[in-house]
């Protein structure tokens, strides 16, 4: 979350590519949230993220990742 004190535009401004070939003008573009993210309008993971956190947990996590780890050692 960013919270601002009367910057307008501030989120585009820190947020913007500068890609013209990306976004192009059209009567929704006011509603097109692409050049003003930092994954170019990808939905926000966060919530996944907290999903698989309610169903797993952190020791859940914590065997995800050591099973992977384990994985990758025997493959390399």
């Amino acid at each position: 979350m960013l919270i601002t004190n009367k910057k307008k535009n501030a989120l585009k401004a820190a947020n913007t590519s500068g890609a013209e070939y990306l976004f192009h003008e059209s009567e929704y573009s006011n509603y097109d949230i692409g050049d003003k993210t930092l994954s170019c309008g990808r939905k926000a993971d966060s919530f996944k993220l907290w999903l698989c956190l309610q169903k797993n947990g952190l020791d859940g996590f914590a065997k995800i990742a050591n099973d992977s780890m384990e994985k990758a050692l025997y493959l390399t």
